[in-house]
């Protein structure tokens, strides 16, 4: 299973915390920062990426809601077929938001990861909860009637 992480450039190293996490457990993950080289196609290189991922997990902070990259990746994840059930929305902070309003209301509605604050207790946890979100994402694609 190929995991696709969304995330604006300020939150990368949380991103890549992340993404190590989901290594760890056996999972395949895409990251810009890691995958995209120096002179490549970024748009290019993202679109294909998605394509190829089987589930997208969207790194909401409250700076990162002005990303065009991010907001682009989710609505891709909200009208693709292929992400229907497959897109995790973890929200870090999200008692700092100003306001629901600054997160879309269609997010909220996806029972999201809540990371209550980027410290390292908190932090840890909500990596738990993503991994245990994705591993019963692959169970259920493991038991789908062929």
């Amino acid at each position: 299973m190929r995991i696709f992480i969304s995330h604006a450039d300020q939150d990368k190293e949380l991103a890549s915390q992340l993404a190590d996490q989901l290594s760890q457990a056996g999972f395949a993950v895409w990251n810009a920062t890691q995958d995209i080289a120096p002179g490549d196609n970024w748009a290019k290189e993202t679109g294909r990426a998605l394509d190829e991922s089987d589930v997208l997990v969207a790194l909401i902070t409250q700076g990162s809601l002005k990303s065009e990259s991010l907001r682009g990746d989710i609505q891709h994840g909200l009208t693709s077929k292929k992400f229907e059930r497959r897109l995790i929305p973890v929200l870090v902070g999200y008692a700092a938001f100003v306001s629901v309003r600054d997160v879309p209301w269609i997010l909220l509605k996806m029972n999201p990861v809540y990371f209550e604050s980027a410290s390292r207790g908190s932090q840890e946890q909500g990596f738990r909860e993503v991994v245990n979100r994705v591993r019963e994402i692959a169970k259920q694609e493991t038991n789908a009637p062929c």
